[in-house]
């Protein structure tokens, strides 16, 4: 009895296991041949798919089996020969191939492609644009100046006389304020990365208050009949230095301290316009100068922290210049009475 049960379960052992691996090699023999119709023969499936479209619709135009084949043969011919003499073709394809998010990234780009270009025009305009605003600056100072120096009104109650040696208060007063709004506003158009365009704004604005000598000489001859030339250029050109580098010199390490990390306590801008007031009164000859540039480079400092209100900052800077070029000079004068 136990020698059939154990022939019995034998049997039935054999026949489960054979039964077992041919349903295992028949899945797997399943899989590799859609694995290789996948990979390895995409031409005959796209030329049955072909022929499974082509025949219900068009049975008189049925396409035949070798015409395909031969069909996708010259397409990869032709793909070789193309990625042999273009290879940055294939390259690109390859590439769009390999990433499936490339296509969109590459329609993101081309969507933001004329906004950036837009942008980058704008900013190759602001140096060009920037030196020819420097130029109107100076050039308004120096007419301005030139025209006081001649017809300037003078006020004997405060003392005060604008004709003359005094006319000098134009460039002292208005080149600070002209170096803080050309400096801001080409720092927000360069989000701070504009050292060459502030540079070329300087200059220009030199240039243009240099002409104050020039224009003087030509306008308003000493000697009875226009004289221009190398004498009156180069005292121009040491009015320009005078009134503009030398402030851009104060102005720009105290401008390059308050855009950074260290300079943004508002505590410490409002105390270096306080101490350009001390340096107008208490340093003699060219304090007022030195004044100037240190209100021009808080100033600058101060809209780059505020992010805009250059209207507010701008009248902080006219307050406080006109200060120190009339307030200071007549209490120094007349001490705190009132004028007659």
């Amino acid at each position: 009895m136990k020698k059939l049960v154990l022939s019995i379960g034998l049997g039935s052992y054999l026949v489960f296991g054979a039964a077992a691996g041919a349903l295992a090699a028949n899945r797997a023999d399943e899989t590799a041949g859609a694995v290789a119709i996948r990979e390895g023969d995409n031409a005959s499936a796209a030329s049955r798919w072909l022929l499974f479209v082509d025949e219900p619709l068009a049975p008189e135009t049925s396409i035949d089996q070798s015409a395909v084949t031969n069909l996708l043969a010259a397409i990869r011919r032709l793909r070789f020969i193309d990625a042999s003499l273009y290879s940055e073709t294939s390259a690109v394809e390859s590439a769009v191939v390999a990433s499936p998010g490339a296509h969109g990234e590459q329609e993101r780009a081309d969507m933001a492609q004329p906004y950036t270009a837009e942008t980058d025009t704008e900013r190759l305009r602001i140096p060009p644009m920037g030196f020819i605003t420097g130029l109107i600056w100076g050039v308004l100072i120096a007419a301005g100046t030139v025209a006081l120096e001649h017809y300037g009104p003078s006020i004997d109650a405060l003392r005060i006389s604008l004709s003359g040696n005094g006319a000098i208060a134009v460039p002292a007063m208005f080149v600070p304020l002209a170096i803080f709004w050309g400096w801001s506003w080409i720092a927000n158009a360069y989000a701070g990365r504009s050292v060459v365009p502030m540079a070329a704004y300087t200059l220009a604005l030199l240039i243009g208050v240099s002409l104050i000598g020039p224009t003087d000489a030509f306008f308003f001859p000493q000697s009875g009949s226009a004289q221009l030339g190398v004498n009156q250029l180069l005292a121009g050109l040491f009015q320009g230095i005078l009134f503009v580098g030398f402030v851009a010199i104060v102005a720009a390490p105290i401008y390059w301290v308050l855009r950074s990390r260290v300079g943004t306590s508002r505590i410490l801008i409002w105390a270096l316009y306080l101490v350009s007031l001390a340096i107008a009164a208490f340093v003699p000859g060219f304090g007022t100068i030195v004044a100037g540039g240190l209100v021009a480079g808080v100033a600058s400092g101060h809209a780059w922290q505020r992010q805009g209100g250059r209207t507010f900052v701008a009248i902080i800077v006219i307050v406080i210049m006109f200060l120190a070029v009339f307030g200071i000079p007549y209490v120094l004068a007349n001490g705190l009475s009132a004028p007659r």
